[in-house]
């Protein structure tokens, strides 16, 4: 299968708006920089913590409103208490199928995912269902279309599907990653950041995680933990830079010091 984003040049950041449904026209803009942002920042095929990822280029994307409440995460938060399946018993859940059904099933994903960069939820989720019922045992369509499922709304189907992305290849980091941008949009802050680290536990390289963590703690403006993440998301993709002096998640910060020297 050819690897679509795996070592793509690209050329927006990835993640984090606030989301608020209050209003529709403002609900489906900030959506589609969501999803145009966190899909060319990092990769959507199907990576392990065995395999070395390429740490994505970013941009700025918008965010409607800073968190203004900060509530106490943990100094170095855990991860999540939810038990890790067993790769063991993963395998057993994933059926067989033939190459050739392999193949198909990876070619229905990737359209899919073009479409999902689109911003056409509908027709990429019709995509990643067919991708799931050619190899049921496909953890790339479940986690696309359980992320896509997210950013609709539906986050019990979403997280449900990316759970079973998870329960096939425990070690799928950006299935990880999706986990925390699920939690991420309904504003669950603590727990998404608990999932960004599941996700580094399994990519201690995974640029677009720290990232992550940073914007949230930029969004609490927390500076000192902001710019601790930042820098470990800078020393493995030095442009990470200009994604940061661009993010509005960053604001409240924006004067501070360190930020400053960290972004210059």
């Amino acid at each position: 299968m050819p690897q679509i984003i795996k070592k793509t040049p690209i050329a927006a950041i990835m993640i984090l708006i606030c989301l608020s449904f209050s209003a529709c026209g403002q609900v489906q803009k900030a959506q589609q920089a969501e999803v145009q942002t966190q899909n060319t920042a990092r990769p959507l095929q199907e990576k392990t913590a065995t395999e070395t990822q390429t740490p994505s280029p970013g941009a700025a994307e918008t965010k409607k409103g800073a968190q203004t409440e900060k509530p106490q995460p943990a100094e170095t938060p855990k991860p999540v208490s939810e038990a890790k399946p067993s790769p063991a018993a993963a395998e057993k859940k994933a059926v067989p199928v033939s190459r050739e059904k392999a193949d198909e099933a990876d070619r229905l994903y990737d359209q899919g995912f073009q479409l999902y960069m689109n911003g056409k939820y509908d027709e990429a989720i019709s995509y990643f269902s067919k991708s799931i019922e050619t190899d049921p045992g496909s953890c790339k369509g479940y986690n696309g279309k359980g992320i896509v499922l997210c950013f609709k709304g539906n986050y019990g189907e979403g997280m449900s599907l990316i759970r079973k992305a998870l329960e096939l290849k425990p070690d799928f980091v950006y299935a990880n990653f999706n986990m925390a941008m699920a939690y991420k949009l309904q504003k669950d802050y603590n727990k998404s950041i608990e999932w960004f680290n599941r996700a580094l536990s399994y990519d201690p390289t995974d640029t677009w995680s720290y990232f992550g963590i940073a914007t949230i703690y930029g969004d609490w403006n927390d500076a000192a933990k902001a710019v601790d993440y930042l820098k470990k998301a800078i020393a493995l993709d030095p442009s990470v830079k200009e994604a940061a002096r661009q993010q509005s998640h960053f604001d409240g910060i924006r004067n501070n010091p360190e930020f400053i020297r960290l972004v210059q």
